[in-house]
Protein backbone atom coordinates (compact mmCIF):
# COMPACT_ATOMS: atom_id res chain seq x y z
CA UNK A 1 0.00 0.00 0.00
CA UNK A 2 1.00 3.53 -0.76
CA UNK A 3 1.98 6.09 1.84
CA UNK A 4 -0.75 8.85 1.70
CA UNK A 5 2.04 11.49 0.76
CA UNK A 6 1.33 10.23 -2.71
CA UNK A 7 -1.89 11.88 -2.61
CA UNK A 8 -3.59 15.76 -3.39
CA UNK A 9 -5.77 15.34 0.19
CA UNK A 10 -2.35 14.72 2.25
CA UNK A 11 -0.51 17.27 0.52
CA UNK A 12 -3.68 19.88 1.33
CA UNK A 13 -4.40 18.79 4.71
CA UNK A 14 -0.22 18.72 5.77
CA UNK A 15 0.28 22.56 4.39
CA UNK A 16 -3.06 23.72 5.96
CA UNK A 17 -1.46 22.33 9.68
CA UNK A 18 1.84 23.58 8.51
CA UNK A 19 0.37 27.29 7.84
CA UNK A 20 -1.53 27.28 10.89
CA UNK A 21 1.90 26.48 12.54
CA UNK A 22 3.61 29.25 10.87
CA UNK A 23 0.75 31.62 12.06
CA UNK A 24 0.67 30.77 15.51
CA UNK A 25 4.92 31.26 15.80
CA UNK A 26 4.53 34.62 14.61
CA UNK A 27 1.59 35.51 16.59
CA UNK A 28 3.02 33.79 19.78
CA UNK A 29 6.66 35.19 19.23
CA UNK A 30 5.24 38.93 18.28
CA UNK A 31 3.85 39.02 21.29
CA UNK A 32 6.74 38.20 23.36
CA UNK A 33 9.36 40.37 21.18
CA UNK A 34 8.31 43.81 21.68
CA UNK A 35 5.68 46.56 22.40
CA UNK A 36 5.86 48.20 19.22
CA UNK A 37 5.90 46.83 15.58
CA UNK A 38 8.49 48.99 14.61
CA UNK A 39 10.68 47.14 17.75
CA UNK A 40 10.24 43.76 16.58
CA UNK A 41 12.87 41.15 14.81
CA UNK A 42 11.16 40.80 11.71
CA UNK A 43 13.98 38.58 10.38
CA UNK A 44 14.04 36.61 13.53
CA UNK A 45 10.61 35.53 13.90
CA UNK A 46 10.03 34.72 10.16
CA UNK A 47 13.02 32.74 10.35
CA UNK A 48 11.80 30.56 13.57
CA UNK A 49 8.28 30.39 12.15
CA UNK A 50 9.74 29.32 8.37
CA UNK A 51 11.64 26.37 10.53
CA UNK A 52 8.33 25.55 12.46
CA UNK A 53 6.87 25.37 9.16
CA UNK A 54 9.07 23.09 7.74
CA UNK A 55 9.09 20.83 11.03
CA UNK A 56 5.24 20.93 10.82
CA UNK A 57 6.12 19.29 6.89
CA UNK A 58 8.32 16.56 8.52
CA UNK A 59 5.88 15.84 10.87
CA UNK A 60 3.08 15.15 9.14
CA UNK A 61 5.30 12.45 6.90
CA UNK A 62 4.36 10.70 10.40
CA UNK A 63 0.66 10.83 9.82
CA UNK A 64 -2.20 12.60 9.59
CA UNK A 65 -5.34 12.22 10.77
CA UNK A 66 -7.42 14.24 8.40
CA UNK A 67 -6.16 11.27 5.93
CA UNK A 68 -6.26 7.82 6.23
CA UNK A 69 -3.50 5.58 5.59
CA UNK A 70 -4.76 4.44 2.04
CA UNK A 71 -5.67 8.03 1.08
CA UNK A 72 -9.26 8.71 1.68
CA UNK A 73 -11.11 10.84 3.66
CA UNK A 74 -12.42 8.47 6.67
CA UNK A 75 -11.42 11.84 9.10
CA UNK A 76 -14.74 13.25 10.79
CA UNK A 77 -13.19 16.10 13.00
CA UNK A 78 -13.95 14.29 16.19
CA UNK A 79 -11.61 12.79 18.73
CA UNK A 80 -12.80 9.35 20.21
CA UNK A 81 -11.40 9.36 23.65
CA UNK A 82 -10.58 5.25 24.42
CA UNK A 83 -12.41 3.91 27.46
CA UNK A 84 -9.49 2.63 29.99
CA UNK A 85 -10.07 -0.10 32.23
CA UNK A 86 -7.61 -1.00 35.06
CA UNK A 87 -6.49 -4.53 35.69
CA UNK A 88 -8.68 -6.28 38.18
CA UNK A 89 -5.45 -6.61 40.71
CA UNK A 90 -5.86 -2.87 41.21
CA UNK A 91 -9.37 -2.63 42.39
CA UNK A 92 -9.04 -2.94 45.90
CA UNK A 93 -6.42 -0.04 45.45
CA UNK A 94 -8.42 1.93 43.75
CA UNK A 95 -11.30 3.60 46.04
CA UNK A 96 -14.08 5.87 44.71
CA UNK A 97 -14.53 8.75 47.36
CA UNK A 98 -17.45 11.12 47.15
CA UNK A 99 -16.22 15.07 48.13
CA UNK A 100 -19.07 16.82 49.75
CA UNK A 101 -19.17 20.36 48.46
CA UNK A 102 -19.19 21.20 52.37
CA UNK A 103 -15.78 19.35 52.95
CA UNK A 104 -14.02 21.74 49.78
CA UNK A 105 -12.50 24.81 51.70
CA UNK A 106 -11.43 27.78 48.87
CA UNK A 107 -10.29 30.75 51.01
CA UNK A 108 -11.51 33.91 49.53
CA UNK A 109 -11.28 37.83 50.43
CA UNK A 110 -13.88 39.95 50.68
CA UNK A 111 -13.70 43.88 50.85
Amino acid sequence: MDHPIKTRKWWAAAFIRALKTFAQTVVALVGVDAIGIAQVDWVGILSAAALALVLSFLTSIGGLPEVSDDGTDDYQGKHVTPKVTPPKEWADDIQAETVKAEDIYIPYHVN
